[in-house]
């Protein structure tokens, strides 16, 4: 998801909403008027009605989900009038698909009914069906729990669930992770999950608790002059602010480029050392180091201005940590690179040369073969001195060509 989470500290306020192209699970903070309520954004439309909105069946759905086992069968047996068994049926099938309870005005499921009622009931007209009571409809709700082994949402699981928050926020603070982890733990215990809204405000909750957590251990921490240090990052003396110089990526992997990278590695050392030093008491993982990374290098200096110092320094110090470690990652991919250069082009040479000598070779052959006639045509009485011959020899291929094409002749024999 392409998400901008606005935050505050003071507020508890948070707001999703999509960002530009290319930004990842990022969010943006910024501070909402004092007093104002509103929940974290986390899903957007699709994606809560794809969790909680009622299902809608194909054909081929409402054969799989409204077929009965022997123990369904018994508990629709055990259910009084023709309506109560439609409406449990409607609950049964949309619990096997999504584990949770959804009305079912019989007017708005018409073709669920219409397909439950030819099927186990063909002598009903779906016009005499009536609407059943809450009583009637929870009685049901108590059934399909028992048969599937669910539980609702009570105190106790929702206390689990802030305290899974918890646990998640602290690995990464993106909101739809520790959203997604708070439904992977209602599905792995089989609970049926709360409300969207409820979700909200338990990852909402975690998320400013884990915010505070972080805020209190910068403030007994760091010192005066670590602050000025992490202040620098925002300042223009020279009129571009260098946290916005110490954004920019080589644009390639040439010399001005890298001497660049270093010149950003050196300026950036002392406050990587300082992250480092904080990190073991901060306790963020390193998805939450690149997460904050990440907003540090999305928001322009100004809205960083805006944030609470504490939150400043958090992005920062995860800024300044996994950037470091990016300028040395450009170098040795650059390293890589350019070995990788010099082993192509003396491979790309090698060959080049291996064909140029054998396009020689083979040019030098019809030559080899006047020298070797040398000796079937001079005279064999001995008045030629091999002297003679050689010399010949070495007119028709001089001493390095004979001999290249002597070693491939011998090669190839």
């Amino acid at each position: 998801h392409e998400l901008e989470h606005r935050e505050t500290w003071s507020c508890n306020v948070y707001l999703l909403g999509p960002v530009a192209s290319g930004a990842e699970d990022q969010c943006v903070p910024v501070r909402d008027e004092p007093g104002t309520q509103r929940r974290l954004h986390i899903l957007d439309d699709e994606e809560v009605e794809a969790l909680y909105g009622r299902p809608c069946f194909s054909v081929d759905d409402r054969a799989e989900y409204f077929t009965l086992e022997p123990a369904e069968v018994a508990l629709l047996r055990s259910l009084r009038g023709v309506s109560s068994q439609v409406a449990f049926l409607l609950q049964l099938g949309y619990f096997k698909a999504k584990q949770l309870f959804f009305p079912v005005p019989f007017d708005e499921v018409a073709e669920d009914v219409a397909y439950l009622l030819a099927r186990y009931f063909p002598h009903v007209p779906q016009a005499g069906l009536r609407s059943l009571n809450m009583r009637t409809l929870f009685n049901q709700h108590h059934m399909l729990l028992v048969h599937f082994d669910y539980r609702r949402c009570g105190a106790k699981e929702r206390a689990h669930l802030a305290q899974r928050a918890s646990q998640a926020a602290r690995l990464n603070a993106k909101p739809v992770y520790v959203f997604r982890e708070l439904w992977q733990y209602v599905t792995e215990q089989r609970i049926v999950a709360p409300g969207y809204s409820l979700l909200q405000d338990v990852v909402g909750t975690a998320l400013t608790a884990e915010q505070t957590r972080l805020a209190t251990v910068l403030r007994a921490d760091l010192t005066p002059e670590e602050c000025a240090a992490l202040d620098t990052l925002l300042g223009s003396d020279s009129g571009l602010h260098p946290i916005t110089q110490l954004k920019h990526d080589p644009k390639d992997f040439s010399l001005g480029e890298m001497r660049r990278e270093i010149e950003r590695a050196t300026a950036l050392r002392p406050l990587a050392q300082l992250a480092d030093r904080l990190f073991p008491l901060l306790d963020i993982s390193n998805e939450g180091i690149k997460y904050y990374a990440a907003l540090a290098r999305y928001y322009s200096v100004f809205r960083l201005r805006q944030l609470d110092t504490p939150t400043t320094y958090v992005y920062l110090l995860c800024f300044a940590f996994h950037r470091y470690q990016r300028v040395h990652d450009h170098l040795l991919t650059c390293f890589l690179h350019k070995v990788k250069e010099f082993v192509d082009e003396g491979k790309s040479a090698a060959k080049d040369r291996a064909a140029a000598q054998h396009v020689a070779d083979q040019r030098d052959l019809p030559k080899a073969g006047a020298v070797l006639k040398l000796f079937t045509t001079e005279p064999g009485d001995g008045t030629t001195s091999f002297n003679t011959v050689q010399a010949k020899a070495f007119a028709i291929l001089d001493r390095p060509r004979l001999e290249r094409v002597a070693a491939h002749l011998a090669k190839t024999a």
